[in-house]
């Protein structure tokens, strides 16, 4: 945490000084630009953080983050494409492709495991990618299975303190509760990869009308 905060401050100034972000927070649905002043980059600062800590968290299953962000790298290159930005286009790609190769490998059972540095990358890609294009209220769409993930854990941490040693799911994150249900391993990437893919169409829907 005193590495990501140093880093997502200043990936937000960057972003800033070279004119890329400003600070109107467009809200989807509602179309809106709602002006923040300099709330937003505070507010951009701590999702910055709370996003990368939550692909972190979704790193649990063989395949699952990898597949899920692989469907949110490709929604990320429709979106570029629609805006016909290039070096995002690429940089959207590079990812992806990176991913699958990644993928052929890291399939259940797994031959090679991503680790901390690979979905601490991941999750910087992901909302890095999402404050760049203006949609950072979207990943609530397209990222929630990895906002489940860590609010699972928060869930799971107080229900224990409060009852002093009770769970609310017989295992947090949540993947791993399900996974003790009986859900094997194939079908946890499935649901996961589904939900993510849906909320993906909608999201490309909503920036594409904006």
């Amino acid at each position: 945490m005193v590495l990501q905060f140093p880093v997502a401050i200043i990936y937000t100034a960057v972003m800033h000084f070279s004119g890329a972000i400003n600070t109107k927070l467009w809200i989807p649905f509602a179309n809106i630009q709602a002006e923040l002043g300099i709330f937003y980059y505070i507010c951009v600062v701590l999702g910055i953080v709370f996003i990368v800590n939550s692909v972190n968290i979704h790193d649990g299953i063989d395949g699952m983050c990898g597949t899920v962000t692989s469907v949110i790298m490709a929604m990320y290159a429709a979106l570029f494409w629609i805006a016909e930005n290039g070096a995002g286009l690429v940089l959207a790609c590079s990812c992806l492709g990176g991913l699958i190769g990644y993928l052929c490998y890291n399939w259940h059972p797994s031959k090679i495991f991503m680790g901390d540095t690979g979905s601490l990358f991941l999750g910087g890609m992901v909302v890095g990618i999402a404050v760049w294009l203006d949609v950072p209220m979207l990943l609530a769409l397209f990222g929630a299975v990895y906002i489940i993930d860590i609010v699972s854990v928060v869930i799971q941490v107080g229900y224990f303190k409060l009852t002093k040693g009770k769970r609310f799911f017989k295992m947090a994150p949540i993947h791993h509760h399900f996974e003790l249900c009986g859900w094997s391993e194939y079908k946890l990437v499935a649901v996961t990869a589904s939900i993510t893919a849906a909320m993906s169409v909608v999201s490309v829907f909503c920036a594409a009308v904006r």
